[in-house]
């Protein structure tokens, strides 16, 4: 079980990772506009970025099956060895001082799960700097939808959109 400061810190960890990836065109909110190099990679793509101006992290975001979700991996004050650590689920202190996974829906709603596949391991004199970064979600839910907040697919209509 996290506590509060845990969920708040894979939070920061992984929107940052999400909107990075986002900004650099390597994943969408839409599972339907995701670029090709992402498609096309078993492994996923690994990218290099700051946390709040102020931390050097290293990500990953791969497709699952069935490829609606991204997994995502974010890696704080990466390790030597982080690049090869940062796809791992397991890779904890090995890819950095704070490791987080997490999954980000994409059906008929994008939306950070936030129970199934959270994972955190942090260095506790990390936990509570981490807590006070604020990140705002780019094009999804840092949360599990209420039902009326998610949208069919139809053209024009990208997940994550609220009426």
């Amino acid at each position: 079980m996290f506590t509060t400061l845990q969920v708040r810190a894979w939070k920061v960890l992984m929107i940052s990772g999400i909107n990075e990836a986002f900004t650099r065109g390597l994943a969408t909110p839409d599972a339907l506009d995701d670029p090709e190099e992402l498609r096309a990679s078993l492994a996923g793509v690994v990218f290099n970025f700051t946390v709040s101006s102020r931390w050097p992290a290293i990500g990953s975001v791969r497709l699952r099956y069935p490829q609606e979700s991204l997994a995502v991996h974010v890696a704080l004050n990466p390790g030597k060895e982080a690049e090869r650590w940062i796809t791992a689920p397991n890779a904890d202190g090995r890819a950095g001082d704070a490791f987080a996974t997490g999954y980000l829906e994409r059906g008929t709603c994008a939306f950070l799960r936030a129970q199934a596949g959270m994972h955190l391991c942090c260095r506790p004199a990390l936990l509570e700097p981490l807590t006070k970064v604020r990140v705002t979600p780019n094009g999804y839910l840092d949360r599990d939808p209420r039902p009326e907040e998610c949208v069919a697919y139809s053209p024009g209509v990208r997940p994550g959109r609220m009426n």
